[in-house]
């Protein structure tokens, strides 16, 4: 079976591709005090977490971001890159919340580099557990202009 790899990863928000405004994303699990939601055991709370550029152009990720914070948008993320999903390497969507990050926004260290892009990290809660895509009738061409 194939090792994730750091280079392939995609991601879709909206049906919009941002895989080149990432640098980061990693979906994450935590198991919760479920005393806390009033749930069964093995409460687990999800998270879409990113590094994204400081694009502030409206159509850049970073500008959804904070066009529609607060608000919901669907995503669609393909580890490795593949354009279908299959038992060794599927896809995972669901819906998270769209939120600032609690920190940096805008701006950062100043870097002599030319190709030094600043970036900023956000957490998005996920609306319960990620579908996890392996039939290849899921393809990555669900994207806008793919």
């Amino acid at each position: 079976m194939p090792r994730l790899g750091t280079r392939h990863l995609l991601l879709a928000i909206d049906g919009v591709d941002y895989s080149a405004s990432i640098s980061r994303a990693v979906m994450t699990s935590v198991r919760t005090d479920e005393r806390l939601l009033g749930e069964a055991d093995n409460v687990r709370l999800y998270e879409l977490e990113l590094t994204l550029a400081q694009d502030l152009a409206a159509d850049s990720l970073w500008g959804l971001m904070w066009a529609r914070t607060g608000g919901t948008a669907a995503f669609y993320l393909a580890p490795y890159g593949n354009e279908n999903a299959s038992d060794s390497e599927p896809h995972y969507s669901g819906t998270v919340t769209v939120t600032e990050p609690d920190g940096g926004l805008v701006g950062g260290d100043a870097n002599p580099s030319p190709r030094a892009v600043m970036t900023t990290q956000v957490v998005w809660a996920i609306h319960d557990r990620p579908e996890r895509l392996t039939d290849s009738s899921y393809p990555a061409t669900v994207l806008e202009g793919a």
